[in-house]
């Protein structure tokens, strides 16, 4: 990510994940939303869809760290991103979130986009709904108590089917 954003020529870096499509309008909200902030995500929906993803989904379109995803994508300007000194190169996991702590803890205004990403539902497909989201809360709750990317990652790798990181 950070070598990319490096070679990058532009003022504004846009993050996505291999397994989303970005809202059609993006280029457009994401010029729009970098008038007024610094950087930021969009709202997200997963295809297939679920009542449960429908669930997490809905969360998404609040600036709440427990329910941001990976998959709502990050933009940010280029000076923003080099002055936070880009992404942590030691995470495996929850860099998108760690980013975003970041960019707030320097005073940076952050927006959840008004327009929706769509990501694969794959993991939920191999997993359940119920396993998955289990798996997330312990890796978000092993974040919170400090414990280091890399044994958050094995966690991740031994239960999450499908996963790939």
């Amino acid at each position: 990510l950070n070598t990319g954003a490096k070679k990058a020529a532009g003022t504004c870096l846009y993050f996505l994940h291999a397994d989303c499509l970005p809202p059609t309008d993006f280029c457009t909200t994401i010029i729009k939303s970098l008038e007024n902030h610094d950087a930021g995500c969009f709202s997200i929906q997963f295809q297939p869809n679920s009542l449960w993803l429908s669930f997490f989904a809905w969360w998404s379109r609040f600036d709440i760290d427990a329910f941001r995803f990976g998959d709502q994508s990050l933009f940010i300007t280029k000076d923003c991103f080099r002055s936070i000194l880009g992404y942590d190169n030691n995470l495996e996991l929850l860099e998108g979130q760690d980013i975003v702590k970041r960019l707030k803890k320097h005073k940076y205004q952050f927006i959840v986009a008004p327009s929706t990403i769509t990501a694969s539902s794959r993991l939920t497909a191999a997993n359940g709904a119920i396993k998955e989201f289990g798996i997330y809360t312990c890796i978000i709750l092993l974040n919170l108590l400090k414990v280091k990317s890399s044994k958050q990652a094995a966690f991740y790798r031994k239960y999450m089917s499908g996963g790939k990181m």
